[in-house]
């Protein structure tokens, strides 16, 4: 698929095989197609149809595992997000430990360390994309589910 194609039912190779998928694989694997198919077409192109025919399931599976198109869209984002802010946090609290004022290297490296190191992982190079196209993306819902991913975090900074 190129990136002017739109969506199509053509499973990837690695797509949930539906006749032994488990609710656990078949959770990964709509939280991994709709990362790819957001990545390469956003948000609102990215349909819960290619989703689901991507990742080998049914329609009702989003529903059932995460309640909504939102519902999915918030898990891809919470599931690399939140490792990232966890060790944020590990790492500004190292920085602190010292009691003095910390050095403003440790604070910024304890700031972006992680993403890098994520993004470095396999398959975690469609969710820089990801994040690439929701912080591009003017609309208020992925503006606010951005903003409440990384509050926390920022108010620490």
């Amino acid at each position: 698929m190129t990136s002017n194609e739109s969506p199509s039912a053509a499973s990837p190779p690695g797509a949930a095989d539906r006749s032994t998928a488990t609710p656990e694989s078949t959770k990964q694997a709509l939280l991994d197609a709709a990362e790819r198919l957001i990545a390469q077409y956003g948000v609102d192109a990215a349909s819960v149809r290619a989703i689901t025919e991507a990742a080998g399931a049914n329609l009702a599976a989003v529903s059932y595992h995460f309640g909504s198109k939102d519902g999915l869209v918030r898990s891809v984002f919470e599931r690399r997000l939140v490792p990232i802010n966890r060790q944020r946090r590990e790492l500004l609290d190292a920085c602190l430990s010292g009691g003095a004022r910390p050095e403003l290297e440790c604070v910024v490296r304890a700031f972006v360390l992680p993403p890098l190191q994520i993004l470095r992982r396999q398959h975690a190079t469609d969710f820089g994309r990801c994040l690439i196209r929701a912080l591009a993306d003017p609309g208020e819902p992925m503006r606010a589910l951005l903003t409440e991913a990384i509050e926390g975090v920022l108010e620490r900074f």
